[in-house]
């Protein structure tokens, strides 16, 4: 795989320089749309998705300019209509008026809801961006396209112009959830693994996992109630024991967790190792066994310098029980997750949410959650609390969260720091790799269940992933830590 971040950085640059010579030189509309598509289908054919661009695209209410996946691109004569500096400028209005009147035609002839559509309005000097938020519009812009404006524009392609599914919180939910073959499966699968080793390892393991789970509950994990019976009957574990049911999902969902978190520190390595597709193509079972413990030993982490994503982990206890059914187990999960488009993890790092949340309250039905002591945040709840602190995305100001769980209440601070640095990185007087320094000294995260610390630091790690090449690697400890706060 391409180092997609990387790729983004270059050629944003290099773009928004180009930009400025195209709008200075352009004598109609129609040499912006060509020279500026030229660049984009570059950069598309650098990232690994070429020949996804559209031009001249018929619906029932008139043609696009340009259309890649689901943006859609509509270009103006800068001289003519260019869009100054305000929406209400005339250029501005008749580009905004134009990629409104797309997005209902796209509802209308395509079935395509507006939540669906990236709209951006250029005149090569210029951008304008037009994206729904359930039923509200917002639109950005006009803008200058300097690179943090045309980095927007790239990672927009990348994520709404996949080829494969994309990693949304919606598609890992529906291919992973309890409700799939695969996690029916693989929870199955490992059950029987746990329940018929021997390993002294293994077995350590698990003990510790027990006396941990039990003091995050403070539940009987040997008791049987309906509930937990029901959830083993869905994993068609009838009479199953408790604890090495829970253990077993737990195992699912963090071996899921470490290729996702793989795979997102690999669009950062300079030769793009990818964990998940070196597991896929391991030919034995012994092959894939070594994979496997490469990545449990650090992996791709330790490469890239990140000291702390597995400090503490026990749900590797598998590599000493392995057997077939644990490499099963794995394959499947592997087999799954590489049909899915690694680019869409460069989405607009803004937008970053618990991507992890939806798959584990599909695992975990509320009922059984709920009796186990565990609460997800609603992100209108986290929102809310950070408005009642006043809290402004200040990266000098500090917060924890001393029961972070899967880390809402963190995602949900870094966006707001990442948006407080786009708003005054011109006055605020130090760079990105700053910032960076200030987010992993200033937003912390406690958790005593093992779990929520893992997807805790992979979404933290998903919210500040385009910081990473600005950190001293070799330094980076990702502030999630597993302790009774």
């Amino acid at each position: 795989m391409a180092n997609i971040e990387q790729v983004i950085l270059d050629h944003s640059a290099t773009i928004s320089a180009q930009m400025a010579e195209i709008a200075a030189a352009a004598r109609s509309e129609e040499d912006v749309r060509h020279e500026v598509n030229k660049l984009l289908e570059a950069f598309l054919q650098a990232a690994g998705m070429p020949h996804v661009g559209l031009h001249e695209y018929g619906l029932a209410g008139g043609r696009i300019d340009s259309k890649y996946g689901k943006v859609i691109i509509e270009y103006k004569d800068p001289r003519k209509a260019g869009f100054g500096d305000h929406q209400h400028s005339p250029g501005a209005e008749a580009v905004l008026k134009q990629l409104r009147r797309r997005f209902d035609d796209f509802r209308k002839g395509e079935a395509i809801a507006p939540e669906r559509l990236f709209g951006v309005g250029c005149d090569g000097a210029r951008l304008v961006f037009v994206r729904h938020r359930g039923k509200q519009q917002e639109v950005t812009g006009p803008v200058p396209a300097s690179p943090y404006a045309v980095e927007v524009l790239l990672r927009a392609l990348l994520s709404l112009g996949a080829q494969g599914p994309s990693f949304t919180p919606d598609n890992l939910a529906a291919r992973f959830g309890s409700d799939s073959n695969l996690a029916q499966e693989g929870v199955r699968h490992i059950y029987e693994t746990i329940t018929a080793t021997d390993n002294p390892k293994a077995k350590t393991f698990f003990g510790q996992w027990r006396i941990l789970f039990g003091e995050v509950c403070g539940y009987d994990v040997e008791g049987r109630n309906a509930k937990i019976d029901r959830l083993a009957a869905h994993y068609g574990l009838t009479k199953a024991q408790p604890s090495a049911m829970l253990f077993s999902v737990h195992t699912y969902y963090a071996i899921f967790i470490k290729f996702l978190a793989a795979e997102i520190v690999s669009s950062l390595s300079p030769i793009g190792l990818s964990a998940m597709k070196q597991a896929h193509a391991a030919a034995t079972d012994d092959a894939l066994l070594e994979e496997m413990r490469r990545l449990e030993q650090g992996g791709i982490w330790t490469m890239m310098g990140i000291r702390n994503f597995l400090e503490g982990d026990i749900f590797s206890w598998y590599l000493s029980a392995w057997d077939p059914q644990m490499a099963r187990v794995v394959r499947n999960l592997v087999r799954e997750l590489v049909e899915f488009d690694p680019t869409t993890l460069s989405v607009e790092p803004a937008e970053s949410r618990d991507l992890l949340k939806m798959l584990y309250q599909n695992l975990f039905p509320k009922s059984v959650r709920h009796d186990l002591g565990e609460y997800y945040t609603p992100d209108w709840l986290a929102e809310l609390t950070l408005n009642e602190l006043d809290y402004d995305g200040n990266p000098d100001k500090r917060l924890l969260d001393p029961a972070c769980g899967s880390g809402t209440f963190l995602v949900m601070a870094l966006n707001r720091v990442l948006k407080w640095f786009e708003q005054n990185r011109h006055q605020c007087g130090f760079d990105e790799a700053e910032l960076a320094r200030r987010i992993l000294s200033n937003i912390i995260g406690f958790d005593l269940n093992p779990l929520a610390v893992m997807a805790a630091r992979t979404n933290y790690l998903l919210s500040i992933r385009h910081l990473l090449r600005h950190v001293q690697m070799q330094k980076a400890e990702l502030p999630v830590y597993l302790c009774d706060s």
